[in-house]
């Protein structure tokens, strides 16, 4: 489950229902101004889509190389690895007034700065 905040204001979750199936549903009394997109206004009854991440979402995952490297490093330590994981592992860092996190993390805690070069050279945790 990864918590959505739309500007500086919680207002909803997104859950994977099955298995590319993804639900996001708004909090109870969140306003109209914390809708996430306009095709999804708020409403009680969850936005349900049944193949991948709703629009508004895919469009913050990563691309390319960097997708393909985040893939391959987390696949195998993540469990049940999808687009829900990849939007949760980067989704304090995007551009735009949506911004994801766990539930109960500070939506205005600036994420640790990584640049993209030491994603490409990541050779696992020293231990």
């Amino acid at each position: 489950m990864i918590e959505v905040s739309a500007g500086k204001i919680l207002s909803g979750r997104l859950t994977r229902a099955a298995q590319q199936r993804f639900a996001f549903t708004y909090l109870p009394d969140v306003s109209a101004e914390a809708s996430a997109s306009l095709p999804m206004p708020v409403r009680a009854e969850s936005w349900t889509f049944v193949w991948g991440l709703p629009p508004i979402f895919q469009m913050n995952l990563p691309e390319g190389t960097l997708r393909l490297h985040l893939e391959n490093l987390l696949t195998k330590a993540v469990p049940d690895f999808d687009d829900l994981e990849l939007l949760h592992v980067t989704g304090q860092s995007h551009i735009g007034c949506l911004r994801y996190g766990t539930p109960g993390s500070e939506i205005d805690a600036p994420p640790a700065a990584v640049s993209v070069q030491g994603i490409l050279t990541y050779d696992g945790p020293r231990i």
